[in-house]
């Protein structure tokens, strides 16, 4: 599991980068969170794009962020919100929370609270295949759905 993972991550990587070599787009995401972790924009958003070039769902929607936020990247957040929406559609909660998000920010996107509340309530609800989200986005989401619940029905 993780904690194996977060105890030995140099020899992880190495796993990691093998798998990579030979086309494996888990691996892929795996270098690109490890990289994340290291502060390795740059590194992390090339294995992010091409985990997410072959299809990684948690990639896609990590290369995505990295695209809106320019990290590592130059900022694009037309493509950054693309590769975020395809991810949420495919079930990542990582990318419903970051559309929920900024739905209900209304500065990346028209703010819209119906909207906002759809996606937060995926990844409360436990509906996304995808769970690559920190607990603490999770509560969050779940304090923002009470949020604009209440500014809905006043």
């Amino acid at each position: 599991g993780r904690k194996g993972f977060l105890r030995n991550r140099e020899s992880a990587a190495e796993w990691f980068q093998k798998a990579a070599d030979g086309d494996n787009a888990v691996a892929m995401w795996y270098l690109g969170w490890y990289n994340e972790d290291k502060k390795d924009d740059a590194e992390s958003y090339r294995w992010y794009k091409m985990a997410s070039d072959r299809g990684g769902v948690k990639a896609k929607a990590c290369a995505g962020v990295q695209l809106v936020e320019g990290l590592g990247v130059d900022r694009n957040p037309v493509n950054g919100l693309y590769l975020t929406f395809r991810a949420a559609e495919q079930g990542s909660d990582v990318a419903c929370f970051n559309m929920g998000v900024w739905n209900s920010e209304g500065k990346l996107l028209d703010k819209d609270k119906n909207e906002a509340l759809r996606w937060f309530r995926k990844v409360v609800n436990g509906s996304c295949e995808f769970k690559h989200l920190h607990e603490g986005y999770i509560e969050q989401a779940s304090a923002t759905i009470e949020v604009l619940e209440r500014e809905l029905n006043e």
